[in-house]
């Protein structure tokens, strides 16, 4: 790697893609939203759009909470039979800085999509290109101050900085506090 080993990149992209595994649920939910945000919103029904997404939100924390445990939990274990001791640490402290990060911000993955979902594609494009050089940015300083920790770190804050990208950019667009 660039910045470090390849083991170390080794590592890091072993929690990185159980991580990803595991955020493919919201998309399961995204898909079910998707279409409510659209007729709610063609519909100018802004009083129901907003009990429909606060039950989804605090819904989606409940889910994910177990999701984080159970996850955490299993990895672990198949940890502790895969691996030695210094790789079984170097991993599951990667997987639950990103994890951690990935539920922090669960309430509100599943309505990525909303500006696209309310005819604002450019404000969608806006906010994922918010997320993207959060994430480079924060990648940049945190791997080469902190290296494979700041790797997950820089992930994790890119993961909650988003939900709060959504909020501000929700309030601001679509007039609609989420």
């Amino acid at each position: 790697g660039y910045f470090s080993s390849d083991f170390i990149v080794g590592i890091y992209s072993l929690a990185s893609s159980i991580t990803e595994g595991i955020s493919q649920i919201h998309y399961i939910f995204r898909n079910l939203y998707n279409p409510l945000i659209t007729r709610m919103h063609f519909f100018k029904s802004k009083s129901l759009f907003k009990r429909v997404v606060d039950k989804a939100v605090i819904f989606n924390y409940k889910l994910f909470f177990f999701v984080w445990i159970i996850s955490s939990s299993v990895l672990a274990l198949i940890l502790y039979f895969l691996f030695n001791e210094y790789e079984i640490y170097m991993i599951f402290i990667s997987f639950l800085i990103l994890n951690t990060g990935l539920f922090f911000a669960s309430g509100y993955i599943p309505f990525q999509m909303i500006f696209n979902q309310t005819g604002h594609p450019n404000i969608q494009t806006i906010y994922t290109t918010l997320i993207c050089f959060s994430n480079i940015i924060l990648n940049i300083i945190l791997i080469n101050s902190i290296g494979l920790y700041g790797a997950a770190i820089a992930t994790a804050v890119t993961f909650i900085l988003q939900s709060l990208y959504l909020k501000v950019l929700a309030k601001r667009i679509l007039n609609l506090k989420i």
